[in-house]
């Protein structure tokens, strides 16, 4: 961690590993880790942080585009949406029947969804809690995200994706990756980017699913799992996580 007023590095905690759904507002910071506490940070990494107890274990966690509402997943199936500034919870919704595994806010924070091992997707009203949308795939559900138009969202099962338009009951597309799917990222401009266990990123039209470019990276005749995809503030590199970190230039196409 890097305190984001001064560049110089701070301690990290053991509550703070691992940072789970990085937030958009970059003055602000929360995190889970498989536990019944929500540890939160305002306007100055770690300087003034704050644990917001829960009556339940949260398994995955999602920050409103403002930073100040999370979206947690119960091991009891339901989801949970709370106040990170009073620490009270404002909806409990419930539809899963199994573990949920995947959340997502849409970028204009009118809608929220849940996803996991019942093979449904659900998008929820984020004001009133009420269900939106039901969305059915043929396996659990590991992985969610919404493109930044609010108006599409992907969801992954194995190395499936599946394209969907909000309001409508079926897929848009259905896209196959070279193998099963461990990370996704949605880029500023609507592209859908997976990692899978062969080493491979892919890059996908978001409203299309069609495969815009595919790359592998070989490490002395290895092809380390991708686990996690971001990218730099201006969104020119993507920061990729297997066994070593390393960026991807989408515009030269490059490794950098």
């Amino acid at each position: 961690f890097w305190q984001l007023t001064k560049p110089q590095p701070v301690v990290v905690p053991e509550w703070a590993k691992p940072v789970k759904s990085p937030p958009p507002n970059p003055a602000f910071l929360a995190t889970t880790a498989r536990s019944s506490t929500i540890r939160a940070s305002f306007a100055g990494l770690l300087k003034s942080a704050r644990s917001i107890p829960l009556k339940y274990l949260a398994t995955s966690m999602a920050l409103s585009p403002d930073g100040r509402q999370a979206v947690l997943a119960d091991v009891d199936h339901s989801v949970r949406v709370v106040d990170l500034t009073s620490g009270k919870e404002i909806h409990a919704l419930s539809a899963h029947t199994k573990r949920v595994r995947a959340l997502a806010w849409s970028p204009d924070g009118k809608y929220l969804l849940s996803a996991g091992d019942d093979q449904m997707a659900y998008l929820w009203n984020a004001k009133t809690g009420e269900i939106a949308g039901a969305y059915q795939n043929p396996y659990a559900i590991y992985k969610c995200a919404f493109l930044p138009d609010s108006n599409h969202f992907v969801t992954v099962y194995g190395e499936f994706l599946k394209f969907w338009t909000v309001g409508q009951d079926t897929a848009t597309a259905i896209a196959e990756a070279p193998a099963p799917i461990d990370s996704l990222y949605v880029t500023a401009r609507g592209e859908v980017v997976s990692g899978d266990n062969s080493g491979t990123l892919t890059f996908w039209d978001g409203l299309t699913g069609e495969m815009l470019a595919r790359k592998t990276r070989n490490t002395e005749n290895r092809t380390p799992t991708i686990w996690n995809i971001s990218s730099t503030a201006d969104g020119k590199l993507l920061i990729v996580d297997s066994d070593t970190n390393w960026l991807w230039d989408r515009s030269k196409d490059a490794m950098t």
